[in-house]
């Protein structure tokens, strides 16, 4: 699909993601972002007027692929009932350990994070994107959701991609094998 067959609101959002993944949230500027986007900057203020709903629809957007990214796992996560068996907890881990490895996905929650404390309901998007991933590292870890543990377990996840964001020198394979040491911790726990 061309440029300009893509919806000028999309283009702008998928742009804007981008940025936000590539250099931070300090470089969503509403000119920088229309200018990357290869829009006029009068198209970004009509769908997104104040740089907060930029965000806001940006971190909709975010929360949107991450849930495509493994629909089967997102809906899985909201099923209190629902146990992983096997091949589902290596499915979830590494999905887990996917998102630990992405740079940018890391700076996207970051940015979203620091962006919230400025609104109320971005702050609740973010809450709910927290829930889903509480969802699924309860079954990763098989504590009810509530169970301390289990944040516990995503603060440490969290962590872990945090470090692989920071420590620019390490690898992927390093950051796994962080991973799979948590992992079976949790699992003699």
């Amino acid at each position: 699909m061309s440029r300009k067959t893509v919806p000028v609101r999309e283009r702008i959002l998928d742009t804007a993601l981008r940025m936000l993944g590539e250099s931070g949230v300090r470089t969503l500027a509403q000119p920088k972002v229309a200018r990357r986007a290869g829009v006029p900057q009068g198209h970004l203020t009509y769908y997104f007027p104040k740089r907060m709903d930029l965000l806001a629809a940006v971190a909709a957007r975010f929360v949107e692929r991450l849930r495509e990214d493994v629909p089967a796992l997102a809906a899985f996560a909201t099923d209190a009932r629902a146990r992983l068996d096997a091949a589902g907890r290596r499915q979830a881990m590494r999905f887990v350990a996917r998102l630990a490895k992405d740079r940018a996905r890391t700076r996207t929650v970051i940015g979203l994070v620091a962006a919230a404390e400025e609104d109320a309901a971005l702050r609740r998007q973010m809450a709910d994107h927290v829930k889903t991933l509480r969802g699924l590292v309860a079954k990763l870890v098989e504590r009810d959701v509530r169970d301390p543990d289990v944040d516990l377990a995503l603060a440490t996840l969290w962590g872990i991609g945090l470090m692989h964001l920071v420590l620019e020198d390490r690898s992927d394979a390093e950051t796994q094998r962080l991973l799979d040491r948590f992992l079976t911790r949790i699992e003699a726990s």
